[in-house]
């Protein structure tokens, strides 16, 4: 049952000293959950803090069904009853790039099957992902995976949250976050984590050389690819299909 309190009185202070600086959100661990309070000069553009009860709640319904977001506990909310950050489960798992490192590519392409197939989940309930950092999804053993930055969500075709999105996978022909700016950014992700390569800072020939010289791949996938790299206008992107 998801709960909605008031500041803790021992995180009292220490949100509000955390307020006077604008460069990172406040992170508590503590046993098996997080507390999280929003970025203050950014809150009134955070999906969690828009929509409030009615979007935690189906986050949470996506949390039971799915299990692909950690579990939220609570709301937390100042005196005048705006929400200011949330209590979730704190998830086990290695961040994609470090897991990327040790696994073949073989594994590399199961990893990312599962994680399109994630996306997809979101993208199926009306939201879409703002920040593509590998920090933001948490890989576990058996190549699960869980999406870790909700408040980073926004509801399909929103125009106000482009700028949230880690530069290097961003999409660059629009500022509306949509399911197609998710695959473009879904793509660029997959190509940095299979070869350590982005559009952003190599050259388009060195990637499709990449792409074409490895044997894991199947033509299919290989011509999805670099149809990516290739892609220079917006209205490419309607072209733009999923990966797997």
């Amino acid at each position: 049952m998801l709960e909605i309190c008031p500041i803790p009185d021992s995180l009292d202070n220490l949100f509000f000293m955390g307020e006077e600086g604008f460069e990172s959100t406040i992170f508590i661990s503590e046993f098996d959950t997080v507390t999280k309070f929003f970025k203050p000069y950014v809150s009134d553009k955070m999906l969690f803090r828009k929509e409030g009860i009615l979007i935690s709640l189906h986050f949470c319904e996506i949390y039971n069904k799915h299990k692909i977001i950690p579990e939220i506990y609570k709301l937390i909310c100042k005196d005048n009853g705006n929400f200011i950050g949330y209590t979730m489960e704190c998830v086990a798992g290695q961040k994609l790039d470090e897991f990327c490192e040790d696994i073949s590519v073989a594994d590399k392409l199961l990893l990312f099957s599962n994680l399109q197939d994630t996306i997809k989940i979101i993208n199926d309930n009306g939201y879409c992902l703002t920040d593509f950092n590998p920090n933001n999804f948490l890989v576990s053993k058996n190549l699960t995976i869980k999406l870790v930055d909700i408040d980073s969500f926004c509801l399909i075709d929103d125009s106000s949250k482009g700028f949230f999105c880690y530069y290097k996978h961003s999409c660059t022909f629009t500022r509306v976050v949509d399911v197609k700016y998710n695959i473009y950014s879904f793509y660029s992700l997959f190509v940095d984590m299979l070869f350590n390569v982005n559009k952003v800072q190599n050259s388009k020939k060195k990637i499709i050389q990449k792409i074409t010289d490895e044997n894991a791949l199947t033509d299919s996938i290989k011509e999805k690819l670099i149809f990516f790299v290739n892609l220079r206008r917006k209205k490419q992107l309607k072209d733009l299909d999923y990966l797997f």
